[in-house]
């Protein structure tokens, strides 16, 4: 995926922040998925990216995924509290469960959505049926 010029100084801050936090706090699962979700930003018309400040967004991006793949259960290895994020980004708690909301809405994100679910988490999946089961 590309990223249009008007927004590559935007995304070029981004990405080091999505990444830094994804491999310090989550794991190299969500990399990917956090550029990919950002890229998706930048090419929306207006972007969203181009108001407010980037530590909002940056912590709504990985806010947006973490809902999807349950990073605030306990349970998870990668469980990281929305406090503690928003402490991360320096940015409030309602202005990154705000923001991830307006993501999510977006493009849909559903637990268990395909495009958006850490490969990991595929097993998970009510309707995933491996392929040694269809033969």
């Amino acid at each position: 995926m590309s990223v249009p010029k008007s927004m590559q100084p935007i995304y070029d801050e981004l990405e080091p922040m999505l990444t830094q936090f994804c491999l310090d706090h989550l794991n190299e699962e969500f990399v990917p998925l956090a550029l990919h979700l950002c890229e998706k930003l930048c090419r929306k018309r207006p972007s969203p990216l181009a108001r407010g400040g980037l530590q909002g967004w940056a912590c709504a991006i990985i806010h947006a995924l973490g809902s999807v793949n349950f990073m605030f259960d306990k349970a998870q290895t990668y469980f990281y509290p929305a406090k503690d994020l928003a402490d991360y980004f320096d940015v409030s708690v309602s202005t990154g469960s705000t923001k991830s909301k307006q993501i999510r809405d977006m493009f849909n994100m559903l637990p268990f959505s395909l495009e958006w679910t850490i490969p990991s988490n595929f097993e998970k999946i009510p309707f995933f049926l491996p392929l040694s089961l269809l033969y």
